[in-house]
């Protein structure tokens, strides 16, 4: 079995901001101008990576009949950051459990031996 991911799909999940743009996205809609200030960057750059998570088909646009534009996550968005927690998460275990076998490991071997004495 073998995923296949498009540039568009796959460079979004490797952008920090795009990823702190997702998790903002995940509690609720927002503007530009309201990201540009969470994240302390210009509008023009939010927009940009915006526009690389609406490519993606991580975000969209919703117009909300004024003059604003909101953007929130779309499902494949919220899924993505799941996966991602999950994939860290499992990462994390696994390397606990690595270091704690080496630890354990590295006792036993420091341990003396005990040799059969002569009688």
């Amino acid at each position: 079995m073998s995923i296949k991911l498009s540039i568009e799909e796959v460079k979004p999940l490797l952008n920090k901001i795009c990823l702190t743009i997702l998790k903002y996205l995940k509690r609720r809609k927002y503007i530009t101008s309201e990201l540009s200030k969470l994240l302390n960057l210009s509008v023009p750059t939010v927009l940009y990576h915006l526009s690389i998570l609406e490519n993606a088909g991580y975000v969209r646009k919703v117009n909300s009949g004024r003059k604003w534009i909101y953007y929130e996550s779309t499902e494949l968005g919220h899924n993505v950051l799941k996966r991602r927690l999950l994939k860290l998460i499992l990462l994390t275990l696994f390397l606990a459990t690595i270091t704690i076998l080496t630890y354990v490991l590295l006792a036993i071997l420091k341990k003396p031996t005990e040799h059969a004495k002569p009688m």
